[in-house]
């Protein structure tokens, strides 16, 4: 809700709405806002009396509105208004026909470098070639030498989750070229011509989130956005033989057909997807924002069975459903060597739990399912060995507790690792204790293990005792992802690095990468062995003996089991691939995808009565008057705005223009700098804090005092009119030489160099500044009466401030929780549990103070500082507040947005939305803090006024507050030893 100040006094305090662009037109104040349900342009006198509306917009908001001081003009529906007269009332706007002459150069056709903008890629069945998905469109790379052919490239088009059919001669990707997802299967190029592609199961899939093939290329398995598990079949009657892909040179080979060679690895084609790619984040430790997606009205009813045929008769395009999640998406799809099986992660009740299920798909009675393991952990991405004995899959199961270092709570932040499942009884674990012991080399006894070629093994699943038979692999606990079979019964997988929320840990604060290291794991010789240091994401080859590294926008084929050197691994090559980019086009498809993707998404299945084609095909014609990604993420915010929710956001692609130097930040000094007779002085260094990494000015410790005059930078003197900081752009993160001249005549009066590193932010040490500054104004007006917390989010900088002064704050007798201006996040339960702790006892230590049990607990009233900017996961705990009675909450409404979101989804052109996914609900405020947010017990605001003569008007009053809560229930205090017991031996009685 906004507000309008005339010096010092509110005007039009009684209306709703937003207020935005306040403007002195005439003798009236002219503003817009949406209190009556569409943003409009209004005006009222000076003293907030005779309030106008001038325009009478019902389908666009009026914006940006501007004044020369008599007119107004402003934005609204892409078209400029002007109006020119707010005097009379019947003055009515004008929309301004306004016609550029030149050409919109930011719609012009042009070319982008590959290796900036790969999706995903398939790698071919030997490993010599890979279908390679560059921002929408698919091309055929050859990965030693030869040219790169295009599978799929039609503007306004997107294709993404390319997938190699065996050694068919064919890829499947998905295609919006109708709209809603379809399969599209193309035919690779060969000697006897090029096919057309064949699309299957348009309209009927959902938005796919994950596609695999089985080893032979005749059906795909499909995990569509609304929890269903879906086949599709893939053949077709006239399908050629297969051939070999690629003669020696990179072309198709000419004459005829030679014999199939026979397949020496049996893992199936299977692409690890780039780690921004999906919506669900790739760091297997990160926490989810919210709850899975809701069913978006594309599959069949819950219960129901394969999909029947649609009703204009037309075939049923070979799509099965083989289960429905209630729970979101099923993910990690993975088929056995003899195609027979299938195996995924299917979700559980909750955000985390999720269990392995086995389906067997072909045969009599199928499918047959059964569950791996029972649900009672997260366990994900399983994977059948190469030889299909054994089924591996990455769990959290691990429950090794971990000390905090400061208040004594455990964690468990090491808790996962691979696991192994021998499919039959019969079948040895590679990790058991054998009576005989080990081969002299370890791993497996050599009768144990396969030899030669294993193509056309069945896979044999002993369903008896199949949970009993997990066992970890002997590898240390960590964070695991990317589980993968290699050829020579090996896997792969990626390790990451543990490392807190903050990135504090690495060795660089700034460095936040921390990027995972591929490993491989030999069962036969249960050796493990690190492959590639650092990458970003990779694939595997069909025949599972070469692997595809994306490192750092470099994509490389090594061997899958074995560290590559120069003659096994091979640089591809991307400038290979043209990609133009027609920003017209891909606009459209962008605008068209993310109305998709709000509809599959959205957290209620109706849209909340919005008619959400509607919508869409309102703004649609906007899209075509677009003339730069600014300008088209502008347009998506006002198109996800019509949702009324929370959590819909839109962050612009970038071109990246020009070269990386000239995109670098500004070097800040942290400290304020104020001109005085034309030198800039040292006014105040900031003084930080040492438990922030990151809250530190560069020059403290430097030597250089308050009152030292910035002379020079670099050697250049400082303008006395433009000061240092022109002097400093593109210095941030870069040493830097800096001349003083020392206050106060001191060291006789001569000029000082230090060399520092300028910060790039110095927001972290300002918090730090301003939170010392608010924790000294609390302890002058409680007498040290009252502690005070500041928490900025919900997220692991806000626990991190929580916690920093937690234990000597909630020492004092009252504390006051200051939530203003937090961005949310999601550990708003975990601050309430620690406020929610009751004192029921003392434990005294002979020398020392008394400690409360339970410890870290507040020990008298506990006020809640709330306004308008706590937002979120802060307006839940400032809910929590008054559900639970932990304290009266001073200040203002909340911001009132509590429909969450989960994850990030990427568009074609680059532009980033979220979607409002998970709605919150008490069983007080019902469904009504969203969109209102959470009334205060005492109403107090900070005015313009009170800013800017320095008075901290609601700390005042909540202080206050506290006080006399204190006063009516004092603080809890320890036993004094006078009440100790008496242990003295008693006398011994008389007979």
């Amino acid at each position: 809700m906004g507000r309008l100040w005339l010096h010092g006094e509110r005007l039009l305090p009684d209306i709703g709405g937003h207020l935005d662009a306040p403007m002195f037109v005439g003798r009236r104040i002219a503003f817009l806002s949406d209190h009556e349900g569409v943003g409009n342009l209004y005006s009222c006198l000076m003293d907030g009396s005779d309030l106008r509306r001038h325009t009478d917009h019902d389908a666009f908001y009026a914006r940006h509105a501007s004044s020369d001081g008599r007119r107004v003009v402003y934005q609204c529906g892409g078209d400029l208004w002007l109006v020119e007269d707010l005097e009379s009332p019947d003055a009515v706007p004008r929309k301004l026909e306004v016609r550029l002459g030149g050409p919109r150069t930011g719609r012009r056709t042009y070319q982008v470098p590959a290796s900036s903008h790969v999706d995903s890629l398939s790698v071919d069945e030997t490993g010599r070639a890979s279908a390679v998905s560059v921002r929408g469109s698919l091309y055929w790379l050859t990965h030693r030498d030869g040219p790169a052919r295009t599978i799929a490239d039609t503007p306004g088009v997107r294709v993404r989750l390319p997938e190699m059919l065996g050694s068919s001669g064919r890829v499947a990707y998905v295609t919006d070229a109708e709209g809603d997802d379809a399969v599209e299967i193309a035919y690779l190029p060969r000697a006897s011509g090029d096919r057309p592609p064949r699309r299957l199961a348009a309209g009927r899939l959902g938005r796919i989130h994950e596609m695999v093939s089985d080893p032979e290329g005749e059906r795909l398995a499909v995990a569509s956005n609304d929890g269903r598990l879906l086949l599709l079949d893939t053949t077709e009657d006239d399908v050629e033989p297969a051939v070999d892909l690629l003669g020696p040179d990179g072309d198709p080979p000419e004459g005829p057909v030679p014999p199939e060679e026979p397949d020496q690895g049996v893992a199936p084609p299977r692409t690890v997807a780039p780690l921004d790619v999906l919506t669900r984040t790739a760091d297997p430790g990160d926490a989810p924002q919210g709850a899975g997606p809701s069913d978006d009205g594309d599959g069949p009813p819950d219960g129901g069975t394969p999909d029947e045929a649609p009703a204009d008769g037309t075939p049923d395009d070979g799509l099965t459903e083989l289960i429905r999640s209630v729970n979101g998406p099923v993910r990690d799809l993975a088929f056995s060597p003899d195609g027979h099986w299938l195996t995924w992660s299917h979700p559980g009740i909750g955000r985390s739990l999720r269990q392995i299920k086995l389906a067997r798909i072909t045969g009599p009675g199928a499918p047959v399912m059964v569950d791996v393991t029972n649900g009672r952990f997260e366990d994900e991405n399983p994977v059948f060995t190469g030889d299909g004995r054994y089924l591996a899959f990455l769990s959290w199961r691990g429950f090794d507790p971990v000390y905090d270092v400061h208040t004594g709570d455990l964690s468990f932040p090491l808790g996962c690792r691979p696991y192994l499942v021998p499919l039959s009884s019969a079948t040895p674990s590679p990790f058991a204790l054998l009576p005989d012991g080990r081969p002299a080399a370890g791993g497996l006894d050599p009768v144990d293990v396969p030899e030669g070629p294993v193509e056309g093994t069945t896979v044999i699943v002993e369903f008896e005792g199949l949970e009993n038979r997990v066992t970890p692999f002997p590898v240390s606990a960590s964070k695991y992802s990317a589980l993968q079979p290699v050829s020579g019964g090996g896997l792969v997988w990626l390790r990451w690095p543990i490392s807190g929320a903050l990135g504090e840990t690495f060795a660089n604060p700034a460095d936040m990468s921390g990027r995972p290291t591929l490993e491989h794991f030999n069962i036969a010789k249960a050796r493990k062995t690190e492959l590639v240091g650092h990458l970003d994401w990779f694939a595997v080859s069909g025949d599972a003996t070469r692997l595809v590294v994306m490192d750092d926008g470099e994509l490389r084929a090594v061997p899958s089991n074995e560290s590559g050197d120069n003659d096994t691994t091979v640089f591809l090559d991307l400038r290979r691939i043209l990609h133009d980019v027609d920003p017209a086009a891909e606009w459209r498809q962008a605008y068209g995808e993310a109305g998709r993707i709000i509809r599959s998404y959205f957290w209620e299945p109706d849209m909340c009565g919005i008619d959400w084609e509607g919508v869409l095909d309102q703004y649609r014609p906007l899209v075509e008057r677009v003339s730069s990604p600014d300008e088209f993420a502008d347009l998506l915010r006002e198109v996800l705005g019509e949702l009324g929710t929370s959590h819909a956001y839109v962050s612009p692609a970038r071109r990246n223009e020009g070269p990386p130097h000239y995109q670098r930040a500004i070097g800040l000094l942290g400290a304020n700098l104020v001109c005085r007779d034309g030198e800039w002085m040292v006014q105040r260094i900031l003084p930080g804090d040492s438990s922030d990494s990151k809250a530190r000015s560069p020059l403290a410790g430097a030597g250089i005092r308050d009152g030292a005059v910035l002379t020079h930078v670099d050697g250049r003197q400082v303008d006395p009119v433009a000061g240092p900081y022109p002097l400093l752009t593109a210095a941030g993160g870069t040493t830097v030489e800096l001349t003083f001249r020392p206050a106060g005549g001191e060291c006789g009066g001569r000029s000082r160099r230090i060399a520092i590193v300028p910060l790039v932010d110095e927001r972290p040490l300002r918090y730090q500044d301003w939170v010392a500054k608010r924790r000294e104004v609390v302890r002058e007006l409680s007498h040290g009466k009252c502690g005070y917390l500041h928490i900025p989010d919900m997220g692991g900088s806000g626990w991190a401030q929580f916690n920093r002064d937690l234990r000597l704050e909630v020492s004092r007798p009252a504390l006051i929780v200051d939530v203003r201006g937090n961005a949310g996040g999601h550990i708003s339960e975990l601050v309430v549990e620690k406020l929610t702790r009751t004192i029921l006892g003392w434990d005294l230590t002979r020398n020392a103070q008394a400690v409360s049990y339970a410890s870290n607990a507040p020990r008298g009233p506990v006020v809640a500082l709330a306004d308008e900017a706590t937002s979120s996961d802060g307006d839940m705990i400032t809910a929590a507040f008054r559900l639970l009675k932990l304290g009266p909450v001073v200040g203002q409404r909340t911001w009132g947005g509590v429909v969450g979101m989960t994850g990030r989804h990427r568009l074609g052109d680059g532009t980033v939305i979220t979607v409002p996914m998970n709605a919150a609900w008490f069983d007080t405020y019902g469904w009504s803090v969203e969109n209102h947010g959470v009334e205060p017990d005492l109403e107090a605001l900070r005015t313009p006024l009170d800013w800017a003569e320095g008075r901290h008007a609601v700390l005042d009053d909540a202080v206050r507050v506290a006080l006399d809560l204190l006063a009516a229930h004092p603080a809890a205090t320890p036993p004094s030893y006078d009440t100790a017991p008496n242990l003295r031996r008693p006398p011994l009685p008389p007979r």
